[in-house]
């Protein structure tokens, strides 16, 4: 076990989350987290987002200051950029290097898929306060995701502070390179490093996050009422996988391809039964030619993780990378990028866009941890063990 230099918390208090209830919910468990962890001798500093990827910077501080433990106050997004935060710091000491700091959670956000590997009951602020107090730690695997994506498209998640170092040699984290820059100037897709502890996935599962976003007063129904209406307008794509940097093979159709680190995903599905964020595997579930009838009537296999003999389902062996990218872009987008070239002025314009279009088309959307990211050309996923130390 690594140890912190101090025994301070810093908890970090997404007050938007759940559509304000996160904030009314800290209200009233704070005068309990206090006292419970100066019980036992640690100092708890408070710290609120103030907008997207704010939890990711303040996160970093966190670490870079020694504390024994940052205290995640919310849901999977939250975590999401707490962890995102603690890797780029830990990214910038050097690669492999475990940070001091422990991850904590107070699951008190809209989707809570992450604490339910655990078996933590949503709002148990006493216990989410004895698993740091009481010093047990257990490593917990994070996956590095590098996402590329088409360079007229934009990501619909946050903005947030980049690991270019652990992407380009020992460049520094921080705002995009000159080399970044010009890729994006050339029309090359521009590369981003992300963190993911739980679980990333393409195809119709990320399309949903914007729907859930605008359905949070829903609560518990968001996930169910978005799924529908993602699958209502959903265009299946054909991508190619690498597993392991073995050959590429290629999946027709794809409604979904989800790749786990924990159990549980989409509002409670139990995706990946056998699953364990510490064995330095990841689990991969691939779904083809299911529409809203086939969800309707063998969707509970999926929520049950009882799908083996679902035809439309495949489970691959788990692996410790995988690497996904659209089958069919190259040979449309080349075309129309060669129709740009060939044309002047207005028209070049046009046909520029036209390019554009066609190869952000093919390409599938992808979220990490829930957080969604848009359209992407190719993603790289690699797991890294024992990453972070959890408070268990």
């Amino acid at each position: 076990m690594v140890l912190a230099a101090s025994k301070s918390c810093v908890a970090i208090i997404n007050p938007a989350g759940a559509g304000g209830r996160t904030k009314q919910a800290w209200s009233k468990a704070a005068p309990t987290v206090r006292q419970r962890l100066e019980l036992a001798e640690y100092k708890l500093e408070v710290r609120f987002t103030a907008g997207p990827g704010d939890a990711v910077r303040l996160a970093a501080e966190a670490v870079a200051a020694g504390a024994a433990a940052v205290l995640a106050v919310g849901g999977d997004g939250t975590i999401h950029e707490v962890v995102n935060g603690m890797m780029a710091e830990s990214a910038q000491r050097g690669l492999g290097v475990l940070p001091a700091t422990a991850l904590g959670i107070l699951p008190l956000g809209t989707g809570s898929d992450f604490r339910r590997t655990f078996g933590w009951s949503e709002d148990d602020i006493i216990g989410s306060c004895d698993r740091i107090t009481g010093g047990k730690r257990q490593p917990l695997d994070v996956a590095r995701v590098l996402v590329s994506r088409p360079s007229s498209s934009s990501s619909s998640s946050s903005s947030v502070p980049q690991d270019t170092a652990a992407a380009a040699g020992n460049a520094p984290a921080g705002p995009a390179s000159q080399q970044q820059q010009q890729q994006q100037q050339q029309g090359a897709a521009a590369v981003e490093v992300k963190y993911v502890v739980n679980i990333c996935s393409c195809g119709v599962g990320a399309t949903t996050p914007p729907i859930v976003n605008k359905l949070k007063w829903l609560r518990t129904l968001s996930y169910p009422v978005a799924s529908v209406a993602a699958l209502l307008k959903y265009k299946q794509l054909a991508v190619q996988v690498s597993c392991d940097g073995g050959p590429w093979q290629t999946l027709e159709q794809l409604t979904m391809l989800v790749v786990g680190n924990g159990i549980y995903w989409g509002g409670g599905m139990r995706v990946f039964p056998r699953a364990s964020t510490h064995d330095g595997l990841l689990d991969t579930m691939i779904v083809q030619r299911m529409g809203l009838a086939d969800f309707v009537t063998k969707g509970h296999l999926l929520r049950s993780g009882e799908y083996e003999n679902l035809q439309n389902v495949t489970a691959l062996p788990p692996c410790k990378s995988l690497k996904v990218r659209p089958a069919h872009a190259a040979g449309g987008a080349a075309a129309a990028a060669g129709a740009a070239t060939a044309a002047e002025g207005a028209a070049a314009a046009a046909a520029a866009a036209a390019a554009a279009a066609a190869a952000a088309a093919a390409c599938p959307w992808w979220e990490l941890d829930g957080e969604g990211q848009g359209p992407c050309s190719e993603v790289s996923i690699e797991l890294l063990p024992a990453a972070l130390q959890l408070c268990v």
